[in-house]
């Protein structure tokens, strides 16, 4: 299905099992930039190579954060601001 999501900036919150993980994949099916989040960074690492394997590095960013954690949250906000500037849809 092409949605038109090509080169969207999608954050994905806890995106590294289950629906999360499902929805990475369909983004990056659509050649979309995905940064997924989790609290469990061996989850988000497995996670990032299996993506990987199947859509290349280029789309993919990943951060161990705490999103019910403010300090947390404000980390991850400077990350993306530095590498994208902004976000198309948060998840």
């Amino acid at each position: 299905m092409i949605l038109g999501l090509r080169n969207k900036k999608v954050l994905i919150t806890g995106g590294t099992r289950g629906i999360g993980s499902y929805i990475a994949h369909d983004f990056l099916a659509e050649k979309a930039k995905v940064w997924i989040v989790s609290r469990r960074l061996n989850q988000l690492l497995k996670t990032k190579k299996k993506l990987s394997r199947r859509f290349g590095d280029g789309f993919i960013h990943t951060k161990q954060c705490d999103c019910s954690d403010p300090s947390s949250l404000k980390n991850l906000k400077k990350e993306i601001q530095s590498e994208w500037k902004s976000l198309d849809i948060v998840i």
